[in-house]
């Protein structure tokens, strides 16, 4: 799915600068580009979401190796992983434990 996304992505920027060829022109293109990055940071927005406590490691993660099948479905998998919750606050714990 994400190299589909990747091999996707060069035409949805050519749309965004196409006008008046019939290929549906700015709004069509940053369209489909929105939906695409949506698509490729998912993970990243899940993590951010449950204020997961590795946050930033799954972005980075989403970032080098997201563009791989694997890499992709390794950072949504990681995502989704229990989130570590601070005994003293009852909330998700940011950081390192210590």
């Amino acid at each position: 799915m994400t190299l589909t996304v990747l091999a996707i992505m060069p035409l949805a920027v050519t749309q965004v600068f196409v006008v008046g060829t019939g290929g549906g022109g700015v709004p069509h293109g940053l369209t489909l580009l929105i939906g695409l990055l949506t698509i490729y940071f998912l993970p990243w927005f899940v993590a951010w979401s449950r204020r997961h406590h590795a946050t930033d490691g799954i972005l980075l993660a989403n970032i080098v190796l997201g563009w791989t099948f694997v890499g992709w479905f390794g950072a949504l998998a990681w995502s989704v992983m229990p989130v570590r919750v601070d005994a003293a606050s009852g909330t998700a714990a940011r950081g390192p434990s210590r």
